[in-house]
């Protein structure tokens, strides 16, 4: 239980542990191959001093999911099961191996879950979503997928990859630098056992996580990233005419601010003749409250030329 350990490196960085809710149960559809090792030898009753260890950190408690992805009266009872020592029934999910199927987002909207975190490959880090977003996925109206870029298996299992380190690191820079241009999210999925023995694994997520904080990354918790995304697509984009008749483009938000704030990029051509070629772009942050005009940015970046409009994204 190296809780103490990932406390330390992630001192004062919100994180999700996601907890097995019942004991020896290998769960049902099971068709990999050693299915008799999905039963855990512990579930979140043995620990309670430890869940409301982590809580009191700024940690997040989530499900390790055992048949919550194909059952919904299995998945409110490993859901309930959590709650009953989290202490909220607020809570996300990610499948034990990552199991799922075409029906998993509609079940687990069913059985109360907040979002999932399932989406991400056992093989290979990557994109199984193709994105870096938090996204609704087909059958869910209200549930998002947390997508998953980063497993310590994928990477370091002799049956996965079987990488060094160096060949590792190589690959999460480009994960990084992906999310640094994108925007979005960067999910990590690190196991308990991984900085102990046979694995050895500890210094690299270290240095993983310096690299991150060296970056100014936000660091949050599943479902403070989640909220984040259910706050940003709630911001509504608005065409307005003025008092002359012209028409522009406004962002309308929310009653409250948005933390951390959005970034508002305009995009506007340099002049008439460069227009599509030499853009100018300017980032502006935004607490996402009332009502945001492009106008003043805009007229201020074509030096008053409003030739062509402005392309602006909140992202």
């Amino acid at each position: 239980m190296p809780f103490e350990w990932y406390l330390d490196v992630e001192k004062n960085l919100s994180a999700t542990y996601f907890l097995i809710p019942f004991k020896r149960r290998r769960g049902d559809k099971v068709t990999v191959s050693h299915a008799e090792r999905r039963g855990s030898a512990y579930d979140i009753t043995d620990i309670p001093d430890w869940v409301a260890r982590l809580q009191a950190e700024g940690c997040e408690i989530g499900v390790h999911g055992i048949d919550a992805w194909h059952s919904i009266e299995k998945g409110r009872e490993e859901l309930n099961r959590v709650a009953s020592v989290a202490g909220t029934s607020k809570l996300g999910m990610r499948s034990h191996w990552l199991l799922r199927d075409g029906n998993t987002y509609r079940v687990l909207e069913q059985a109360g879950y907040r979002y999932d975190s399932t989406c991400g490959y056992n093989e290979t880090p990557g994109y199984r979503s193709g994105t870096t977003q938090v996204f609704r996925p087909p059958g869910a109206r209200e549930l998002l997928e947390l997508p998953m870029h980063i497993q310590d298996g994928a990477l370091f299992y002799p049956k996965r990859l079987g990488m060094s380190e160096a060949e590792a690191w190589r690959r999460c820079e480009a994960f990084i630098a992906n999310a640094e241009k994108l925007g979005g999210v960067l999910t990590v999925l690190w196991h308990d056992r991984s900085p102990a023995p046979e694995r050895f694994w500890g210094d690299f997520y270290v240095r993983l996580v310096d690299e991150l904080k060296s970056r100014r990354a936000w660091f949050g918790a599943g479902e403070q990233v989640v909220t984040w995304f259910r706050e940003r697509r709630d911001i509504t984009f608005e065409r307005v005419n003025d008092a002359e008749g012209n028409g522009h483009i406004r962002l309308r938000g929310r009653k409250r601010s948005i933390a951390p704030p959005l970034r508002v990029r305009i995009h506007s051509p340099a002049d008439s003749a460069g227009a599509g070629r030499n853009q100018k772009v300017s980032d502006l942050a935004w607490d996402g409250r009332g009502e945001f005009d492009p106008r003043p940015v805009t007229e201020a970046a074509n030096n008053n030329s409003v030739t062509q409009p402005a392309e602006f994204h909140a992202r």
